[in-house]
């Protein structure tokens, strides 16, 4: 509660100081339309060269601005499609009708840069914008995403035919995204896990007017997290575009798709609705049943009795316990019947309405609203699995004058007991409910009187909530709140007539982390002349983990299930072991070895054996006369004797990745990482119809969690030669012995003795010699036995 109300005094603190002076203003109207069709041109973006101070037409391309500049002034008129026009200015009453050409325009308006409007070649961040033409003659009709394949500093992955990834400079990963896309100021990753799952997003071909890319960390206005970029999806408005649109596609693997728009705005445009539906079907690719063998015959194996519902014990999964029925049948799972276990089709759902309000051209409110249901194949470090769900949202946003405030609301099922999400590996259903509440208010003004500057501050607040049912947060579910809140400020101040110093600064707090952190952003932009600007850009992006990296409590490996199960745990405590802390031997006994043992003890395999061989030796010694005095000596010895000397060799390994790992390690808790990155960029018009961007720029990345193993599983290697060094010791350790080699002695010589008695008595008699002997014949019997042992 102390920082919320810090964060709620910065934000008035600011706001207290956006009161402007009063100068006299001038009014300057006019009308925007094309040259081709002299049609109106609606959110045309009109601003006084050399200030910050603008407006946009409305539906008719009518526009008003208020300026303290004095007469003459010039104006700047610009489109997305169209070439900027520059006009110049005499009076307050002069009649001013602007028609814009099409082509090249780098004065055209971003919002997301800056998270208010801004010429392009003004921003402090490397732009593209894709505008509702762009996308109407895109060949990427299946999937809205697939528009950013040619969007320079985007990487597309297609995982399936229905599965859909993209990162941008952070790096590359196939179940999470570092970059943020945005729906109309709502974000529309999973909020548990990071990930962006494109088959539920609900977005429409026939419903996006433009796509803003901003490239580069972007953290300092956007918050935790947006390392890599944003991508942000701006829907048409039913008030500028009504009308109804329909879609149909068709193609290979069976694809079908069907899509609708229909919108409507009353004459005085100032109420509009619409509502969006879409409909998707298909085959996914198939896996080849020659290259792709051994991977199929896994997954169906795994999957050869069905999808299970894990069994919950103390609030975790119990791995050694499977339940007797699935919830999905091997037919249920293999829904095309070729066989394969793996994901054949996929069909996808969506709907949703939006109801706008627009009493002025400086004030709308939208109120929406929707449903998405799809399913698609995930890709995750445990290997591929089926995501099915429905999602829920709703939205309430208000702009007027220079405020900006917004509330949404997200809740995904996760998928229910007849369409499950499962993996493939392990056969069971995980549940992921979650859910998303998300706040923004945020204030944009200016202060001419201070280097014609333009001032954005705002706060941010995220809940997001899962339930995971113990599947996946084990014993965290009902503990694992992840909230995230932040104030932010930016500011652009003019240092010159080209040049431009923009800075911004955030704080973020996490309810998981004890400190937050801050991320600032600097940038000088240098505008050569109207169609080329330079840029020197230093960004830092607070990062931290995902709710699932953070409560994770999942057996990622079952090796012997309640023996040897390899757990991840979240970070949301530290975790801390002893590096001392000795070895357990499985099946033990609770017998274990120092930590630093590198080598096999042999008394270790002695002592499994001795009470089973041990007894049949002295059986074995008793029933021969010659040897039965010896049984209690043998008894005597062994009944405190331990083997000495070593086997083969203990190695240390971690189970999940297989990598050497002689010691367990420690963890610390969740930390929150930063980004940073340096950038030198160009954008620039060449001629009147192609346009150049050139980024130069560094990323680095620290901090976070640390995804490692740290308690190792030990390995005995060479174990095949335990039998021979352990009989080689034991036999060497008993006939070293001095008792046992001095009864041995003496039991076999009299035993000698006994046999060669025997043995002459035998010959005497049947010669007829007496046991006295001959003499000059014949020795006596005890003169015969002594030369026998001799």
């Amino acid at each position: 509660m102390k920082t919320k109300n810090v964060l709620l005094k910065g934000l008035f603190t600011l706001l207290f100081f956006s009161a402007n002076v009063v100068l006299a203003q001038t009014n300057i109207s006019g009308t925007v339309v094309d040259s081709e069709n002299n049609e109106a041109i609606p959110g045309a973006n009109v601003i006084v060269v050399g200030s910050n101070t603008g407006a946009v037409a409305d539906f008719d391309g009518n526009f008003t601005l208020n300026t303290s500049a004095d007469l003459p002034l010039t104006i700047e008129v610009s489109f997305i499609g169209f070439s900027s026009k520059r006009i110049e200015v005499t009076s307050a009453d002069q009649m001013i009708t602007v028609s814009l050409d099409y082509g090249q325009n780098l004065d055209e308006v971003v919002i997301s840069a800056s998270r208010r409007s801004e010429k392009v070649l003004d921003a402090p961040a490397s732009v593209s914008i894709l505008s509702s033409r762009d996308i109407e003659n895109s060949a990427s009709v299946n999937d809205p995403i697939r528009n950013l394949v040619n969007v320079p500093g985007i990487q597309i992955q297609q995982q399936s035919a229905n599965t859909i990834n993209f990162e941008m400079r952070a790096g590359s990963g196939v179940f999470g995204t570092r970059a943020f896309p945005i729906l109309d100021y709502r974000f529309i990753q999973s909020p548990a896990s990071g990930s962006f799952f494109n088959f539920q997003s609900g977005l429409s071909n026939l419903d996006i007017d433009k796509i803003e890319v901003v490239r580069g960390a972007a953290s300092a206005l956007y918050g935790f997290g947006v390392e890599s970029g944003v991508v942000h999806f701006m829907s048409k408005k039913a008030i500028d575009k009504p009308g109804t649109s329909v879609e149909l596609i068709g193609g290979n693997l069976s694809s079908f798709s069907g899509a609708i728009r229909h919108a409507y705005a009353n004459d005085k445009k100032t109420f509009g609705y619409k509502i969006n539906a879409q409909y998707k079907k298909g085959n996914e690719f198939s896996l080849d049943p020659v290259e792709d063998r051994a991977w199929i015959d896994q997954i169906n194996a795994s999957t050869s009795n069905g999808i299970f519902q894990p069994i919950i014990k103390n609030n975790r999964i119990d791995p050694s316990q499977t339940p007797s029925s699935p919830i999905l049948t091997r037919s249920e799972i293999d829904t095309d019947g070729d066989g394969d276990a793996y994901m054949g089709e996929y069909e996808n759902y969506s709907l949703n309405g939006h109801l706008e309000f627009r009493p002025n051209d400086n004030t709308d409110a939208v109120v929406s609203g929707g449903w998405n249901a799809g399913n698609g194949l995930i890709n995750q470090a445990q290997g591929p699995g089926y995501a099915a769900g429905n999602d829920y949202w709703a939205q309430a946003r208000l702009r007027s004058g220079g405020f900006f405030g917004q509330l949404s609301y997200n809740y995904n099922d996760g998928g229910n007991i007849d369409n499950p999400f499962y993996l493939y590996l392990t056969a069971q259903r995980i549940i992921t409910k979650r859910s998303a509440l998300e706040g923004q208010l945020q204030y944009n003004f200016e202060a001419e009187d201070f280097l014609d500057s333009n001032f954005t501050v705002g706060i941010d607040y995220r809940d997001i909530g899962t339930d995971t049912e113990n599947t996946v947060f084990g014993i965290n579910d009902g503990n694992n709140d992840y909230i995230l809140y932040g104030l932010y400020g930016q500011g652009t101040s003019r240092l010159g007539e080209k040049l431009d110093l923009t800075y911004a600064l955030r704080y973020d707090k996490a309810n998981f982390v004890d400190k937050g952190k801050v991320a600032p952003r600097l940038a000088l932009v240098y505008k050569a002349d109207s169609k080329n600007s330079f840029r020197l850009t230093y960004n830092e992006a607070i990062f931290g983990p995902s709710a699932l990296e953070v409560y994770v409590d999942f057996p990622v490996q079952i090796q012997a299930p309640g023996i040897v199960d390899v757990w991840l745990s979240g970070q949301a405590s530290a975790q801390n072991f002893d590096a001392s802390a000795p070895i357990e031997i499985i099946g033990g006994q609770g017998a274990v070895l120092p930590a630093d043992t590198t080598q096999w003890p042999l008394a270790v395999p002695y002592g499994a054996v001795a009470g089973q061989v041990l007894p049949l030796l002295y059986q074995g010694l008793g029933a021969n006369p010659s040897f039965a005095p010896l049984v209690p000596l043998v008894q005597n010895f062994f009944s405190t004797y331990v083997p000495g000397g070593t086997s083969g060799s203990i190695q240390g390994y971690n189970p999940f990745n297989l990598s050497s790992m002689p010691t367990a390690v420690g963890t610390p808790s969740a930390l929150l990482g930063t980004a940073k990155s340096w950038e030198l960029g160009y954008k620039g018009i060449l001629g009147d119809k192609f346009s150049l961007g050139i980024d130069v720029y560094t990323y680095s990345r620290t901090g976070s969690t640390q995804f490692t193993g740290i308690g190792p599983v030990f390995r005995l290697n060479g174990a095949e030669g335990i039998p021979t060094d352990l009989g080689n010791q034991v036999g060497s350790d008993f006939i070293s012995n001095p008792v046992i080699n001095g009864a041995i002695t003496q039991a076999v010589s009299a035993g000698v003795t006994a046999q060669v008695q025997a043995g002459v008595t035998a010959s005497y008699e049947a010669q007829g010699i007496p046991a006295e002997g001959i003499p000059g014949v014949a020795p006596s019997i005890a003169d015969a036995v002594e030369i026998g042992r001799a």
